[in-house]
């Protein structure tokens, strides 16, 4: 290649034209897979739409369920201290990360990924290295990669800016004034984003290739070695000479230490670069529900018509024609040659519209997007608990692409987000949350332990014992004082009191979906049968069956009970007791 955007041309021309093979008979190509995507989720044909082709849309109502099945919320993220002398400050950590992800946008990276991630098949972030929140890669603004491999290769994106947009970037200035100057003069036969056909606009666009991937080391380098491959960052800016032929102008090039990109696979398919797509499998059911209406509409047309019929050959020529007949006219014809209307229903128009409802069940089968997840009321008759064990059921396969999904959010995190979310948390910081009623539980009861240490303390110093009942009762009054002041509290992080600390993520799966109906009803038949005979789980075969019950029900046996051991009766002595509250956690 005699340039870098002669390379880039060539790779670009590649991508759009020639598919890669996944098997003998099976040929993919990731162009047209991210056109009909976006053509299919639009209502578009690809040959365009207009007004005798109906599209009746059976993909985006699917979909948009599946985007909701799984996608993550901010308190999905469990941030904590990943060091057991440390690990008491987590709640502090995951109090703040609720709030600085809100305001870094990551509840708006977790939508749009699930989005993206559905229906292409596959989601590209690249690390954004000014900000927090990664930038989610529109596919359609991919100029080229290779399709059977995307991260690991050579990734170019395809911008389109005004002068302000270029002028803005830190990017060779003077540069960007000549291009911008020469994209002006060919302003009048501008290439669009997305169709790259020439027409006469009064904007300035300009077209910019953003190329990342290990390349030979000349593209960076004239005198560089040919065989010499290293990671580097290209920034081209395109135009056309008045002789027509492609022009570049680089605005930026040097090397990179890391790859910026990381890629999600929805459902993988060996050999290919995304994964198969939630309206991909879609394409089918969508092409002959639209084949079933364009019938349709060509009977209601046959239908529409009002046809006559009569044997008096001489009737036009005595009246005037049927669509000009006005109110009170008077139609002549020979005797025994009258004028009757021709049947013109359609009779199959019921074969129609079933064919349509069984591809529509297909289509809801595939995508997993049954009638009970919709919210739609089941048949008359259905058992409740049936329901509940169908409505399970139907999100186990949403469950286990957000494990998948949720895996990538855990690599982004700790490879990208959290140095920025460490960086902030080194300033001190004060800042308002809301407890849950576990976590309002767990202050109160070390708050508790803590001011009965300083009692025994100070009892000891005058080398007197407090009662047992003593130190209970004030543990019980600290209790109280802190419950019934709300829970809405004040957290205070003191500078540099998070430094050097190991902040660790986990994404919680939690089944946001399930029946809670149906939950409440298990938890209260275990309830029932408990509450008869409390003290039988204190024996511990009974207890062993207790919990496999719990589990098998999709419960947490840890959460739902409490340990059975018997209580020691003995009078003992009080006794210092550990905490692991930090004085600066909570402002009272």
């Amino acid at each position: 290649m005699s340039n870098i955007l002669d390379y880039i041309i060539a790779e670009e021309n590649k991508y759009q034209t020639v598919p890669v093979p996944i098997i003998e008979g099976y040929e993919w190509s990731m162009f047209k897979h991210v056109k009909l995507t976006t053509l299919y989720l639009n209502s578009i044909y690809e040959t365009g739409n207009s007004d005798d082709k109906p599209y009746k849309n059976i993909i985006l109502d699917k979909v948009n369920l599946q985007h909701r099945a799984i996608e993550f919320d901010v308190k999905d993220v469990d941030a904590f201290v990943d060091n057991p002398d440390n690990y008491y400050k987590s709640m502090l950590t995951r109090k703040f990360h609720a709030r600085w992800a809100r305001q870094n946008g990551i509840g708006e990276f977790f939508d749009r990924s699930a989005e993206v991630f559905t229906d292409f098949g596959g989601v590209l972030a690249k690390k954004n290295i000014r900000e927090a929140k990664p930038e989610i890669i529109a596919w359609n603004k991919i100029a080229f990669v290779d399709q059977t491999d995307i991260v690991n290769n050579p990734i170019c994106l395809r911008h389109f800016y005004t002068p302000d947009q270029l002028l803005a970037e830190n990017w060779n200035k003077e540069e960007s004034k000549y291009l911008i100057t020469m994209a002006s003069e060919r302003n009048d036969k501008k290439e669009t984003a997305q169709t790259q056909q020439r027409i006469e606009s009064p904007n300035v666009q300009i077209k910019v290739y953003e190329l990342h991937g290990v390349l030979p080391e000349t593209f960076l380098d004239e005198e560089g070695d040919p065989f010499t491959y290293v990671r580097q960052m290209h920034i081209v800016g395109a135009y056309k000479d008045k002789d027509g032929k492609n022009q570049s102008v680089t605005l930026f090039k040097g090397k990179q230490k890391e790859n910026l990109f990381k890629l999600a696979k929805r459902d993988p398919i060996d050999g290919r670069g995304l994964g198969r797509g939630g309206v991909e499998e879609l394409f089918e059911d969508q092409v002959w529900v639209n084949y079933n209406e364009i019938q349709q509409k060509a009977l209601l047309d046959q239908a529409s018509k009002i046809l006559y019929q009569t044997a008096d050959k001489s009737f036009t020529t005595r009246n005037k024609k049927i669509a000009d007949l006005q109110q009170g006219d008077v139609l002549v014809h020979e005797e025994n040659m009258a004028l009757s209307q021709i049947n013109t229903q359609a009779v199959n128009f019921p074969l129609f519209a079933s064919a349509m409802q069984r591809w529509d069940e297909h289509a809801k089968t595939v995508s997993g997007a049954y009638d009970v997840i919709a919210g739609e009321s089941p048949k008359s008759g259905t058992a409740f608990r049936t329901v509940a064990v169908l409505n399970q059921e139907a999100h186990s396969l949403h469950k286990y692409r957000k494990q998948q999904l949720g895996r990538w959010i855990e690599e982004i995190y700790r490879d990208w987000i959290l140095e920025f979310l460490v960086a902030e948390m080194q300033n001190e910081q004060i800042f308002m949350d809301t407890l849950s009623q576990e976590e309002m539980e767990e202050i109160a009861n070390n708050l508790a332990v803590q001011e009965a240490n300083r009692l025994i303390k100070e009892k000891v110093s005058k080398l007197e014992l407090p009662s047992q009942e003593e130190v209970d009762s004030l543990k019980e009054g600290v209790k109280m004082n802190f419950m019934s002041a709300g829970n809405k509290r004040f957290f205070k992080i003191l500078e540099g009191e998070l430094k050097d600390l190991p902040i660790d993520v986990q994404i919680l799966i939690t089944d946001e979906q399930r029946n809670n109906a149906f939950i409440a009803d298990k938890l209260s038949s275990v309830f029932g049968q408990v509450a008869q005979n409390p003290t039988i789980l204190q024996d511990p075969y009974a207890r062993k069956l207790f919990n496999e019950i719990m589990e098998l029900s999709g419960l947490s046996p840890i959460q739902y009970s409490q340990s059975m051991k018997t209580q020691s009766t003995s009078v003992a002595p009080p006794k210092l007791e550990t905490t692991t509250v930090d004085s600066g956690a909570v402002a009272q």
